[in-house]
């Protein structure tokens, strides 16, 4: 793995694991699946948006825990009203306005009727108990190679982007990473402009801290900000975890 973080070094070192060692293949989960999940009512605009628009709660810090961790989070701050409440859970969703990480607004509802799966500025952020399975990181670095094309281009924000193969379970998707190997940051994509569905073109990046994987969804259009979003992020979480 090179210590350097140019691009035509990672070049390279994404040339010698375009054939990595062979692994399990990964479920198939892909971004289509998991936008039209988001479809269902989780996604912002969604009737839990507008149930919380309608009827507004006092601010609060609630107390939960997820798995073994603690976390204290402000109420605002968490996308289900169901989940405002303290005690134990197997996940806690979060969505949180771009660029200061303060609590999402409700979609207006002519907004949401126009464009009711965008998430514009939002991102959302889902923490779980830590699986048993390799990091994200490790995923990116590591297992994703066998599955990728070998061209490599530039990406925002000084990603590097590859694609998936075309029968691969990742079909229609692209990696970006965080020169050299993604341990940094990687985050799978819709392949711009290749969405057929009326579904926003999204991102999901993924990393695990203090037993907790954390999930964040975005639209692909602020990966250009991956580093302020990746340092905010992290820092949030050092408030509410413990």
């Amino acid at each position: 793995m090179p210590p350097a973080s140019s691009l035509s070094d990672t070049v390279a070192y994404a040339r010698r694991t375009a054939t990595a060692v062979a692994a399990p293949a990964p479920e198939t989960h892909t971004l289509r699946a998991a936008a039209l999940v988001l479809a269902g009512g989780l996604v912002v605009g969604s009737s839990a948006f507008a149930f919380s628009a309608l009827r507004p709660e006092p601010a609060r810090l609630v107390t939960a825990s997820v798995g073994r961790v603690s976390v204290s989070v402000p109420s605002q701050l968490i996308r289900n009203p169901a989940q405002r409440k303290d005690g134990p859970r197997q996940r806690l969703d979060l969505a949180l306005s771009w660029p200061n990480l303060d609590a999402a607004k409700p979609v207006a509802p002519a907004a949401a009727a126009k464009a009711p799966l965008a998430l514009g500025d939002v991102l959302l952020v889902t923490i779980l108990q830590a699986d048993d399975g390799p990091d994200a990181g490790t995923r990116a670095a590591e297992l994703y190679g066998r599955y990728l094309e070998s061209a490599v281009e530039e990406g925002p924000g000084g990603l590097i982007s590859r694609r998936f193969r075309a029968k691969s379970p990742y079909a229609g998707e692209q990696l970006l990473l965080a020169p050299p190997d993604g341990r940094r940051f990687a985050a799978r994509c819709d392949v711009e402009g290749r969405a057929a569905d009326g579904l926003p073109d999204v991102c999901i990046a993924e990393f695990r801290r203090d037993g907790l994987d954390i999930q964040m969804r975005m639209e692909s259009r602020l990966l250009e900000h991956w580093e302020a979003i990746d340092e905010r992020l992290r820092r949030l979480l050092d408030k509410i975890i413990g």
